[in-house]
């Protein structure tokens, strides 16, 4: 839900596609990153 409510927001900003694209492909991977590191946080606990 979070990924795509920043996707949105990113795609609104007036970028040509291939810069959109690329930034939305950054924010995937650091979410998926952020992702990881929260589950394994959790599983820790």
């Amino acid at each position: 839900m979070l990924e795509s409510m920043l996707v949105s927001q990113f795609s609104s900003m007036q970028l040509p596609e291939s810069e959109a694209d690329i930034i939305s492909l950054d924010i995937s991977a650091d979410l998926q990153h952020i992702i990881e590191m929260a589950h394994g946080a959790v599983t820790l606990m």
